[in-house]
């Protein structure tokens, strides 16, 4: 379970940042809810361990107690694409 929950916030991380036009993603913010297997200390190893590639390069992974539900993501913060 872990596997798939760690890949899904992933792929909707990168979604976000490039839906946002970010060339470079600075923090994901999780809301960790009750319903969670993972504490946000384990997501952040797990995601970290993951990730390839310059989208999340120093990347850094915050997080706080939800109050519904398993685990989303409040924000991607992030380097906008310079158009030159």
């Amino acid at each position: 379970m872990p596997e798939i929950l760690i890949c899904a916030l992933l792929g909707a991380a990168r979604r976000a940042a490039l839906a946002s036009g970010l060339s470079r993603v600075t923090r994901i913010h999780l809301l960790v809810g009750p319903e969670s297997d993972l504490s946000g200390s384990d997501l952040s190893v797990l995601l970290r361990d993951r990730w390839r590639g310059p989208l999340f390069d120093d990347c850094d992974v915050t997080w706080e107690d939800g109050s519904v539900g398993s685990v989303s993501i409040s924000a991607v913060e992030g380097v906008t694409v310079e158009v030159i």
